[in-house]
């Protein structure tokens, strides 16, 4: 085994280890020196955890920002140094929760500092980050209300993290209140072989509305921290119900061990799926858009104002450029050349594809199939990237955004097909792709990309497709 792969088999035991002494610690008779000895157990898991994770120190050479070597320096100290204090603080805390989980529970203001203490830590790796090379993905922007909605997140995370203490209390009892009096109650109002299955069938119903609440609650709470808080991102991800609504798409889904809902609509398909234990039930069809509010007349025209179309002739002879360039790219002889543009503001890859499988024809002559080189280059300096620019700016429409992958795909023309016989040995056909799935970057582009492309080309929000929303939530 691998490094890598013995540091991912570690981390996985740890927080499977963490999670049986949490529960362990939460609802066992633990008392003394042996919850002393739990606790101290349960501190050094946490951070073991967070020593398995430690940050990279140097970013990818293709991704990294120059720096000078005292600059590297110090933000490697720096983050040695804010990891290892995080690391210490979460034992601590972990400790600390663990020995008064029985013995005092209550709001513990130190816990809730050192809550505090850790956002600031990982303020801090992040600065580091920065300096040695990478480029961090912040928790806020410049903008004083992102600003302020990250310092009420860390206030909400430290008040939970304060209450920590009463929490097995409060799920013990939501979970064993019904199952201990029900029994008693069906026995005393219906015949005595119905009360045990009425019981049985009442508990069931109890635990699915526990977990509906629950997960109501975790989707309700993540969307208040917001998804570049650190538990706003881990309640997303693990909540049972995920809901979300726009005028081009819905997304439900509840799932939960045996049961599980699902329903999506986009302007392509409506898919319904409900399953319980192993027999699913769906339906799709085709009901296009939903209804959804109209933008504003002066919004539109607003955004008319970046629309910059292109003559006929001029989007001819950019085509014509961009095929020409394309044709020099390619190594020895070609039936079919597919070029992808990827693109947004700051950030621009240029694929080439020779002879792709998706495009091979019988030959006209022989009746043989063809059996051609398939090669795909990624062209770093591709003569013609302002061109390629040139013609997403023409395909913004208002409302509805640049496309951010388009293709143009050039294939090879036998002089006795032409009709002009000075003209190109080929035949060029553009395209532009659709947003449905987010674009196969090499590299893909930063958060502030998507949002400053989003500011040059604006689209409604109802046209978003749920990747990007998920790049650039705040953007209107």
């Amino acid at each position: 085994m691998s490094g890598r792969g013995a540091r991912g088999a570690a981390f996985v035991l740890g927080v499977l280890a963490l999670i049986a002494l949490g529960i362990y610690s939460a609802f066992g008779d633990v008392h003394g020196q042996g919850r002393a000895h739990l606790s101290l157990a349960i501190a050094l898991i946490v951070t073991s955890i967070l020593l398995l994770a430690w940050p990279p120190m140097r970013p990818p050479p293709d991704q990294a920002v120059p720096r000078s070597a005292a600059t590297v320096t110090a933000g490697r100290l720096l983050i040695s140094a804010a990891w290892l204090a995080r690391c210490a603080a979460s034992g601590f805390v972990g400790y600390f929760i663990s020995s008064r989980l029985q013995e005092h529970p209550g709001f513990h203001a130190g816990v809730a500092l050192f809550s505090v203490a850790g956002a600031v830590l990982a303020l801090l790796v992040q600065c580091g980050s920065a300096m040695v090379g990478f480029r961090p993905e912040w928790p806020f922007t410049r903008n004083p209300l992102s600003i302020l909605r990250h310092l009420l997140n860390t206030a909400a995370f430290a008040i939970l993290a304060g209450y920590a203490t009463l929490l097995p209390g409060a799920v013990e009892t939501a979970l064993t209140w019904v199952p201990s009096h029900t029994y008693g109650y069906w026995t005393q109002r219906a015949p005595a072989w119905l009360g045990a299955p009425l019981a049985v069938v009442t508990c069931v119903l109890w635990f699915v509305a526990v977990l509906a609440v629950e997960g109501v609650l975790q989707w309700l709470l993540a969307a208040a921290l917001g998804r570049e808080n650190t538990l706003g991102a881990w309640l997303a991800d693990h909540s049972p119900v995920k809901f979300a609504r726009t005028a081009a798409d819905v997304s439900f889904a509840f799932e939960f061990w045996v049961i599980a809902c699902t329903y999506y609509n986009s302007d392509r398909f409506t898919a319904l799926t409900v399953r319980f234990l192993v027999v699913p039930f769906s339906y799709s069809g085709d009901r296009g858009m939903l209804p959804g509010r109209k933008p504003r007349p002066e919004r539109l025209r607003a955004m008319r104002a970046h629309e910059r179309p292109l003559p006929d002739e001029e989007e001819r002879a950019l085509k014509d450029r961009i095929a020409a360039a394309a044709v020099a790219c390619a190594p020895g002889p070609w039936r079919t050349l597919l070029l992808e543009h990827r693109a947004v503001l700051g950030h621009q890859e240029v694929q080439l594809e020779v002879d792709p499988p998706a495009a091979r024809r019988w030959d006209p002559v022989g009746e043989a199939p063809q059996d051609p080189q398939h090669t795909v280059l990624q062209l770093t300096g591709f003569p013609e990237l302002a061109a390629l620019w040139r013609l997403r700016e023409a395909a913004y429409r208002a409302g509805e955004g640049a496309p951010y992958v388009q293709t143009l795909t050039v294939d090879e023309e036998p002089a006795t097909r032409r009709a002009d016989p000075g003209a190109r040995p080929w035949r060029v056909t553009f395209r532009d792709g659709h947003d449905l799935v987010p674009p196969t970057w090499q590299r893909p582009p930063t958060r502030r990309q998507y949002r400053e492309d989003l500011r040059r080309f604006p689209r409604l929000r109802g046209g978003r497709p749920f990747w990007l929303r998920e790049r650039v939530s705040r953007i209107r």
